[in-house]
């Protein structure tokens, strides 16, 4: 058991930055669930909105996830019928207070503002691209005046259609060819790979199965969605891309009449189209779910093209082929079957044309043979393989037939290491080409416009396929892969000499290996997929936990600073940064680090231009413990004595030994180091101060607790107020808030530390023993207001301070600030509402009596907060459900 749990701890580091969503309820919660709101287009007015251009009385708007306009008062026009507004008066609105990453920083890949509103303007144009082709589309089909014989197939005439205007599917697509080739006989697959052109089944698909729905996969497909049309998804302005395919047009080019299906190659037209019943509540879930959808959809920009409403998936409608070991109904083993069997039919009634692709273990009934065969060589041997397709629910299930995939229906994953191998190899590799070889519904799926959803390690080596084989040589070019994880227990481990087995090139054997302490550096199929892939996507673990949005950072730590491949594989999971303690974290796990460690780290994060956290710390020997013997460990001088500033000032010396790397033309330039809850304000701020002088790209944190309290006011035994470095006395608490006031301190933190009581040793009173931490995530707003006021705090500091300067460091463009085109994360609060926390303040989910905050009056009520557009919380009240989401750098 000691060794599999080795075996999967590199990949879980791999993975750290992923937390899992569900497929049983959906990626994300419905909006319904997640907001007290039941729209989700909305005005939020005030008279006092916080902006980057100063506090303002206006209107925020909120469309969706996004603020879609901030307008000043004397510049709102007003509301347009059937438009909402939450007034809150004289109230703050404000962005978020981070409570999605834990502590932050600046670093050198800070976007500016002009880089951000360049941001916006090129998704605007990508938008208005893909408007402009649907467009085309439409002007294309009514220059088709004729369709002969049996054969649904057309094509754009260079005289009428111009080459930068083509749709693009495959690369080698000839505008040229003679048309009369392409009517009166079903052509080659060649020729048939070279084109994009659908059924009329296809076309109708979204409006006659909208009423249907799967309530299990609603809110997986928004992520799809987002996951297809990120940023990192975006095509080339030099190149369009093909929208998928689209309805043929008639004979007649102004008649609505759809095309018949007889017209279809025989094997397509003998294929039934096969409708699973549902019980009674699937219905009644389903026409729920179509609820959901609509109003999802209800306050977006639709286009209506002869009468009829676009699809659900408005202009955004992909090619979708998902890859899986297993389907239901006709193989399962486990949730990835019913992911499988489900996501593709609830995607295609959301106006997407969706392939699964799966292999043959057994007779089915319903697919049918294609006649279509390829061969693969798969370690030395040529093996062939057999298409079957069948068109169930809107969705072509596409099956790959071969005699290593046979017999296998009672133990598809049998076989020993190498034979599995095997199989996955050919079925990857007969899978990535399927959109050419495979003409569903009369046609093939052309690859400018697709996506493929690769599931597990099985297979895994479609995105290194794509990326190696295609991408690499300038075909499918557009074409993009998810990578979506359900068990990360099997990885598709073996000796490193397996890859000589997968027939890729030899610099791509970097990308399988992977160090664990048991086996040392094996070939891992796993790692290289997360590695190549455009998107991954994780599943299960976080089922309605998240309630805020959470980003993580990757461990520095002495096993993995000299390896860079494994901190790489940490950044390329998407963490956010790295983070790592100069003295013991009191996690045996999470062993300390010196400068070597942080040396090496910096040059592996310049790469990525994300920062490394540092715990300043060193322990030193005059103060070591058994000096403390005779003391009282229920004092609080005791543990003060413990960890004095020398041990703060000792560690940030030695810090900044390596930070002048990060200067410009440095080793580790790009790189940033950035200092966690700094409690010292003498000589360690001198220290920092001295460094951002030379140019060194270094930043610093406090946290609330360090300017509210002093050691003073710290009664002996009360735990509670114990935290790492400590809090100091008055005189300290004084310097922290001028230095901060002076912008030499660059923002707060929370250092959110919860635990429960009997760490904390509240009987004893063991300082010493006792947990290190204070939770204080809720308290952060009021805490900070209450404690500056006498300082001239100002509304456009607490923004600075706790917003944006964070969002900056986790690279969270669309994060930290009330503008235009972020995401409408907004918190709401009275500066002039005090409020006194005791047992009967309704705020502690649990464990009140260890909050080092309980009995004290604090100003700056929270009224109401906004996650991503969803009301999560108002006066005493949250949402039904948990919406938050991971954050991933990218």
């Amino acid at each position: 058991m000691e060794g599999l749990l080795w075996r999967v701890l590199p990949l879980l580091a791999l993975l750290s930055s992923l937390l899992l969503y569900s497929y049983f309820s959906g990626f994300k919660t419905s909006h319904n669930d997640c907001s007290l709101l039941p729209y989700s287009h909305y005005w939020i007015r005030s008279k006092r909105i916080v902006t980057p251009e100063g506090v303002i009385a206006g209107a925020v708007e909120v469309k969706g996830r996004n603020i879609t306009s901030v307008v000043k008062e004397e510049d709102w026009q007003g509301i347009s019928k059937g438009e909402r507004v939450l007034d809150y008066g004289e109230a703050v609105v404000m962005p978020e207070c981070g409570p999605w990453i834990k502590t932050g920083g600046l670093g050198d890949d800070v976007p500016s503002e002009d880089g951000l509103q360049a941001t916006i303007e090129k998704s605007k144009k990508v938008l208005a691209m893909q408007r402009e082709l649907l467009n085309q589309i439409t002007a294309r089909r009514k220059l088709v005046s004729s369709i002969r014989n049996s054969t649904t197939v057309f094509a754009e005439d260079e005289s009428s259609v111009g080459e930068k205007d083509k749709p693009f599917s495959s690369p080698e697509v000839d505008s040229t060819s003679d048309v009369s080739d392409r009517n009166g006989s079903v052509p080659s697959l060649e020729e048939q790979s070279k084109n994009i052109f659908s059924s009329d089944r296809r076309a109708s698909n979204a409006s006659s199965e909208a009423s249907g729905s799967e309530p299990a996969t609603i809110n997986w497909i928004r992520d799809i969605d987002e996951a297809v049309h990120e940023e990192k998804f975006e095509f080339p302005s030099h190149g369009t891309p093909s929208p998928g395919r689209y309805e043929p047009p008639t004979e007649d080019a102004t008649s609505s009449d759809s095309v018949k299906t007889d017209i279809l190659p025989p094997f397509v037209s003998s294929i039934p189209e096969i409708s699973i019943p549902k019980d009674e509540k699937e219905e009644e879930d389903s026409k729920e779910a179509t609820t959901q959808l609509g109003a999802d959809n209800g306050d977006s920009d639709t286009m209506v093209e002869d009468g009829k409403p676009s699809p659900l998936a408005g202009t955004n409608v992909m090619n979708v082929i998902l890859v899986a070991a297993e389907c239901a109904p006709w193989i399962k083993t486990g949730g990835l079957g019913d992911v499988a069997g489900s996501l593709p039919k609830a995607l295609a009634r959301r106006g997407h044309q969706v392939m699964v692709v799966v292999p043959r273990h057994g007779n089915y009934a319903e697919p049918q043979e294609t006649g279509i065969r390829k061969s693969y060589r798969v370690d030395g041997q040529d093996i062939e393989v057999t298409y079957f397709q069948a068109y169930i629910d809107g969705v072509d299930f596409v099956f790959i037939d071969a005699h290593v995939f046979r017999h296998l229906e009672n133990n598809i994953y049998g076989g020993n290491q190498l034979d599995i191998l095997k199989r996955m190899v050919l079925f990857c590799k007969a899978a990535v080409e399927v959109p050419w070889h495979v003409p569903c519904g009369g046609v093939c799926y052309g690859d400018g416009n697709l996506v493929f959803i690769a599931n597990d390690w099985h297979t895994a080596l479609l995105p290194v396929y794509l990326k190696a084989h295609y991408r690499d040589n300038s075909l499918m070019k557009f074409t993009r892969s998810v990578l979506v994880i359900h068990n990360i227990a099997h990885q598709g481990r073996g000796p490193v000499d397996d890859f000589f087995r997968v027939d890729l090139p030899e610099h791509y054997m970097d990308l399988f290996k992977l160090y664990d302490p048991v086996g040392g550096e094996h070939f891992n199929i796993f790692a290289a997929g997360l590695k190549t892939a455009d998107r991954i996507v994780t599943i299960k673990a976080a089922e309605k936990n998240i309630y805020v949005d959470v980003g993580f950072w990757g461990g520095l730590v002495p096993d993995n600073a000299y390896n860079s491949s494994a901190l790489e594989a940490l950044l390329q999971a998407g963490v956010l940064g790295l983070k790592s303690f100069m003295c013991p974290s009191g996690i045996d796990d999470f062993p300390m680090t010196d400068a070597s460690h942080i040396k090496e780290g910096l040059s592996v994060l310049a790469k990525y231009r994300r920062p490394l956290l540092v715990h300043a710390e060193v322990q030193l020997d005059s103060i070591s413990m058994p000096d403390l013997d005779g003391d009282d460990p229920r004092s609080y001088y005791t543990y003060l004595k413990s960890r004095p500033p020398l041990m703060e000032e000792g560690a940030i010396r030695e810090l900044l030994t390596v930070s002048k790397d990060t200067r410009p033309g440095g080793r580790s330039e790009g790189a940033h180091l950035h200092v966690v809850h700094l409690s010292d304000a003498s000589s360690s701020l001198e220290l920092i101060e001295e460094a951002k002088r030379n140019g060194e790209s270094v930043t610093v944190e406090t946290c609330p607790h360090y300017l509210a309290f002093s050691a003073e006011d710290i009664q002996d035994g009360d735990t509670r107020f114990k935290c790492a470095p400590p809090i100091r006395d008055a005189a300290n608490k004084e310097k922290l808030w001028e230095a901060l006031m002076a912008g030499k301190i660059d923002m707060l933190s929370s250092d959110h530390s919860p635990t429960v009581p009997e760490l904390k040793l509240l009987r004893d009173g063991n300082f010493l023993r006792a947990w290190g931490g204070i939770s204080s995530l809720q308290f952060v707003l009021p805490v900070t207001w209450t404690y500056g006021r006498k300082y001239g705090l100002t509304l456009e500091q607490m923004a600075h301070w706790w917003s944006k300067r964070p969002a900056e460091l986790a690279g969270q463009r669309l994060k930290g600030a009330i503008v235009t085109g972020n995401y409408a994360d907004i918190v709401v609060w009275d500066p002039d509402t005090e409020f006194y926390l005791d047992d009967n303040y309704p705020v502690f989910i649990k464990h009140p009596t260890i909050s080092a905050y309980m009995g004290r009056r604090l100003a700056g009520k929270v009224l109401a907060t906004f996650l991503t557009g969803n009301l999560v919380y108002e006066e005493g009240k949250h949402a039904p459900a948990a919406c938050g989401a991971t954050i991933l750098a990218k």
